[in-house]
């Protein structure tokens, strides 16, 4: 259950255990409170000299969806990664830019491939849904800071984070020959200049949540 003085929040996440099953129906639900105050605490936006800081908002009572709250101060990233599950992301506040890759095997070596890039600002959102467009790296672009909220159908109190696996060890390599460079999927401009990867700060635990039984 939650514990929430946002009647907006309390509803949104009421409205996304019942479409647990289908994301995309999430994403839309998801739309209205990215960009609008009021319903995110205070303390669920505050950033980390260390890395991105994670704030968990929700677990569902059934343990199939969570809500995090992502704080980035600028140039912080994530590594490569994909998924425990399917993801919906919005950006409530800031810029991130993200990079889609593809994994392929590639002259007996596995690799990734960029396959699109977006440059996002508040109001954005989609759906990451494994196995396609599933495996990414995100860092907040903008001069200031950037939160984006995160929907998962996992228990990310459980597990700590939904990451599954990172491809530090895997070469990112060009598109074949003849092939066009990656797209961006907004049509924005990108950004050209490189970025540190911090690692994230360990998360922190939301008033939100009431532990339940097993």
């Amino acid at each position: 259950m939650t514990s929430s003085t946002s009647d907006a929040f309390d509803a949104f996440v009421r409205d996304a255990a019942r479409l647990v099953d289908d994301p995309h129906a999430i994403a839309e639900r998801l739309r209205p409170l990215l960009g609008a105050g009021g319903w995110l605490a205070p303390e669920h936006q505050r950033g980390s000299a260390q890395g991105y800081r994670q704030h968990l908002l929700h677990v569902s009572p059934c343990r199939r969806l969570s809500v995090v709250a992502l704080v980035w101060l600028p140039g912080q990233s994530t590594p490569i990664h994909d998924h425990v599950s399917w993801c919906v992301v919005g950006v409530h506040r800031g810029e991130e830019h993200e990079t889609h890759y593809r994994e392929v095997d590639r002259d007996g070596r596995r690799g990734l491939v960029p396959v699109g890039e977006v440059v996002a600002g508040p109001g954005h959102v989609e759906a990451l849904v494994p196995p396609a467009a599933n495996i990414h790296a995100v860092t907040a672009s903008g001069a200031g800071k950037t939160i984006s909220i995160h929907v998962y159908g996992a228990d990310i109190e459980a597990r700590g984070t939904s990451i599954l696996r990172t491809f530090e060890g895997h070469e990112v390599l060009p598109p074949r020959r003849g092939h066009t460079r990656p797209r961006s999927l907004e049509g924005c401009a990108l950004p050209t200049r490189s970025r540190r990867r911090p690692t994230p700060s360990a998360p922190t635990r939301s008033p939100r949540i009431r532990p339940t039984g097993t």
